[in-house]
């Protein structure tokens, strides 16, 4: 398996589809809550909303998430595989252990044999 790096231009494109993703799921909504844990995740999170703040009249509000992260454990779901791989690869680098499913039967099946802290769903 090579490990294949993402120009900026691509990580560009990768964070404006997500934002296009949240804002087209909340379009009717007065404001959209973005939240990053400290560190890369806030990070991702600032980018996502200034894009958001670019192309809805919404009120975005960023939110900093602490959390300690001695054995958390996530699950991510989405249909989308690269914005559940892109997630992966960040929460991996600040120290979470990850698993993924691509929609609810997936996550259903994979929490009868797993527990985790936190779950996201269809970010």
């Amino acid at each position: 398996m090579s490990l294949q790096i993402l120009t900026h231009q691509e990580i560009a494109h990768k964070i404006q589809r997500i934002a296009y993703q949240i804002y087209e799921s909340n379009v009717d909504e007065k404001e959209i809550v973005v939240a990053g844990i400290i560190g890369t995740g806030l990070e991702f999170a600032k980018k996502i909303s200034r894009v958001l703040e670019e192309i809805t009249t919404a009120n975005i509000l960023l939110c900093e998430l602490k959390m300690d992260k001695k054995k958390i454990k996530l699950l991510i779901v989405d249909d989308e595989k690269d914005i559940r791989d892109s997630l992966k690869d960040i929460l991996l680098d600040e120290g979470y252990e990850v698993d993924l499913a691509a929609n609810a039967l997936e996550a259903k099946k994979i929490k009868l044999t797993e527990t985790f802290d936190l779950i996201l769903l269809d970010i």
